[in-house]
Formats: C-alpha cells, structure tokens, sequence
C-alpha cells in the first residue's frame, strides 16, 4: 500500500481512538491513540506495513502498561469517597457505652447508632476514639489516653 494510504487509516484509528476514550473516559482508547500518531509518522517515509504495526502495539501496549497507572492514580486523587461512612475515617467520635469485649457504640451525625470495634485499653463511657476504618457494618476505632 502507498504511503499516503497509510497516513489516511492511521489518521482514521487516531480519530476513533479519540472518540471512543472521549465518550468512555476509561483511559483505554487514548493510548491507541498515541500509538496511531506514532505509526502515522512511520507512514510518512514509507516504512513497511509489518513495522508500522508491530510499533502501533508495542507503543500501545507500553503507554497503556506504564502511563495508564501513573495518569489513573493522578485523575483519582482527588476521589471524593461516595460511602459516607468513608468519610469519618480519622474523625474523634465519643462511645455510647462501656466497651464489652473490646466494642462499644457510636452515634453518627445523622443520628444512627454504630457497632465500634476498639483498639487499645481504658476506653470508658463517653471516651473519644479515633476512628481507622470500616468494615461492614463496624466501624475501627484506636483509643489514646
């Protein structure tokens, strides 16, 4: 095939590329396109066929392998957790009630009750822990003198 034949459908899979990640936003598509720019200028000096696609897939799958974690880990930074549980991790919440066998209750900002599971000793009635995290339907929680 001539060269400009080639320009014409690595430029064609770039635009696609580019619709599909602008529509799906899972950064998957847009390293397909970066890879197709790449392939298109091997296009421009008539490089053969077989080496404009073995670079087309080895350029995807290192940009889709190595920068995908980097930008994903970027973009979710700033991750708004939507479990509103989540966001009393690290908050100082004051027990209910004596803790039995290391558990006690906690009540939330919108008035429920909550299983609070404690490390640490000397945690009484009205003690404030802090609380490390949450699994299930109980909180964790760390007591400090």
């Amino acid at each position: 095939m001539e060269p400009t034949g080639m320009i014409i459908i690595w430029a064609a899979l770039v635009a696609v590329a580019l619709l599909v990640e602008y529509f799906s936003c899972e950064l998957i598509s847009i390293w397909f396109s970066g890879a197709g720019i790449v392939a298109l200028v091997l296009a421009a000096p008539s490089v053969p066929i077989w080496v404009q696609i073995v670079v087309f897939f080895v350029v995807a799958g290192l940009l889709n392998t190595f920068v995908r974690s980097v930008v994903k880990r970027k973009l979710d930074k700033d991750h708004i957790p939507t479990n509103i549980v989540d966001t009393y991790v690290g908050k100082m919440m004051k027990l209910l009630k004596d803790p039995q066998d290391g558990e006690s209750e906690i009540i939330l900002d919108n008035g429920t009750n909550w299983r609070v599971r404690i490390e640490g000793e000397g945690a009484t009635e009205g003690s404030m822990v802090e609380i490390t995290g949450v699994s299930g339907n109980t909180f964790h929680a760390k007591y400090t003198k």
